[in-house]
């Protein structure tokens, strides 16, 4: 069982590293390439939205690592809101950084006559919004604020939170095992003759150890569970009132709790005891339960 967790979850760790790493470097094996496209490409859609379908789209130019110039062959005009809308669509649905700088620059004094800043959630900054910029020679300017770099920050974040969650399964893990070695280091220890146990149907009830041993199965019981079975098997084939048990398993150490619990309980135990199917836990509708042997061996 420790292997099959072992491996998926190596497997899964496998499959988020690759998803991530995909993500980093997403929609393109060359990014600048892919970043060109989406420039030119919004540089085109300026142009059809100034009427213009014929005048070219000049080579992108790169400023710096982050920072990207698009320029036209010619005049054209152009409305704020209208920018901002195709800038913001056209980088989401290509995957580029959401967050932006964009300023519009007359190509004669290189003078910024309209700019906005996109930041999340609500850092954004839009002056000028809906008004019509007049027919002439302009560059649009696009600085990206989120660059792979910050990607991979995001990475290795959210790697390292990966591991923190491994780790707590792994521990768990570790924790379960550790209870299960002390379930067989019980079952190996019960030959010792001091050690007595009650016998209910084909099981051996070690009550000291809390410990189900039928043949080479070794079961846990919980200590309401030993209580529990502690009465039946003190009392087969009896019907046993439902407020005795209440006040046997929990009532005598200060605890009250709903009649629900019991029944919560007698569900655990019986799933417990399904390895000898002549043993039955019966409701006593109105009064309480009975465990029914077909043999009654109590030693």
């Amino acid at each position: 069982m420790k292997w099959i967790f072992y491996f998926l979850f190596t497997f899964s760790i496998f499959i988020w590293l690759y998803s991530a790493f995909s993500f980093v470097n997403d929609k393109a094996a060359d990014p600048e390439k892919h970043i060109e496209i989406v420039l030119r490409d919004i540089g085109h859609k300026l142009l059809l939205l100034a009427k213009d379908s014929t005048s070219r789209v000049l080579p992108i130019q790169k400023m710096n690592d982050h920072t990207y110039q698009i320029s036209f062959e010619k005049a054209f005009d152009f409305v704020s809101d209208s920018l901002i809308h195709l800038v913001s669509n056209q980088l989401e649905r290509n995957g580029l950084p959401k967050e932006h700088i964009v300023s519009v620059l007359d190509c004669n004094k290189m003078q910024t006559i309209f700019a906005y800043e996109i930041r999340f959630p609500r850092d954004s900054v839009m002056p000028c919004r809906g008004r019509n910029q007049t027919t002439d020679c302009y560059i649009v300017q696009i600085e990206f604020l989120n660059s792979n770099k910050n990607r991979v920050g995001w990475l290795m974040g959210s790697t390292f939170f990966m591991f923190l969650i491994g780790f707590y399964f792994v521990s768990s893990l570790k924790k379960n095992t550790a209870k299960m070695e002390s379930v067989v280091n019980n079952a190996l220890n019960i030959e010792d003759p001091k050690i007595s146990f009650l016998t209910v149907g084909k099981f051996k009830f070690y009550t000291q150890k809390n410990l189900l041993v039928m043949d080479d199965v070794s079961t846990l019981l919980s200590d309401k569970e030993a209580k529990l079975l502690k009465i039946f098997a003190d009392n087969p084939n009896q019907i046993m009132e439902r407020g005795l048990l209440l006040k046997e398993v929990w009532e005598n150490e200060g605890i009250f709790v709903m009649s629900r619990n019991l029944d919560v309980l007698v569900s655990k135990l019986r799933k417990k005891l399904a390895l000898d199917a002549n043993i039955k836990i019966t409701n006593i509708h109105g009064k309480g339960y009975k465990m029914i042997l077909d043999e009654a061996i109590i030693a």
